[in-house]
Parts: C-alpha cells; structure tokens; sequence
C-alpha cells in the first residue's frame, strides 16, 4: 500500500472494527511514523500503552498504530486482546480526527 498524507485522508479511510488483522496492517503501512518521529515512536507509543489512552493528534495516533504492526511483524505474530484494543482505540481516536 501506498503512504497516504494525513492531510489528504479521509475518515471513510480508516479501518472499522470488522476489519481484519490483514487490513489493519495494511492501513497501519500508509504511514511512515519512523520518518515522522524517529526514535520517539516507541517511547511514545508505549507511553500511552502505559497509561491508557490514545494520542490526540493524527499524526501522533496513525505513528502508533505503524509502530503496533511493526513490532507484531518484528515478532511474527498477531495481535493478542490488548493489542486489538489498544489499535481500535487508536483508529477510533483517528476517526474522530478527520473529515468526513
């Protein structure tokens, strides 16, 4: 899949609940949260992770969202309950963020 701005993306976009684990990952790969926030992103992913709760910002909530799929691909695995908690709670937080 193809980077996709967060400026150009649309709410219609983000995943819904009944997607599968192969369509999340392949949303989770339209951005580079990497270029966006360097070494930051784990820190900031487990940050919220920690507390429970999402980040506000799009850029911020879809960094999160790479960082999850990278480390479940880095681990060879699938998303446990948490894991799918914490991905829907930050493509709820996304949803919200964006235009129709």
């Amino acid at each position: 899949m193809q980077l996709i701005d967060t400026a150009q993306l649309k709410r219609a976009q983000v995943p819904g609940r009944s997607a599968t684990w192969a369509q999340l990952e392949a949303f989770a790969l339209t951005f580079d949260g990497y270029a966006r926030f360097g070494n930051r992103l784990g820190d900031l992913t487990a940050e919220h992770r920690r507390s429970g709760t999402v980040p506000s910002t799009p850029d911020e909530l879809r960094g999160c969202l790479f960082f999850v799929q990278r480390v479940l691909r880095h681990q060879m695995s699938r998303p446990n309950e948490r894991d799918l908690a914490f991905i829907h709670a930050l493509l709820d937080g996304l949803r919200a963020t964006l235009p129709e």
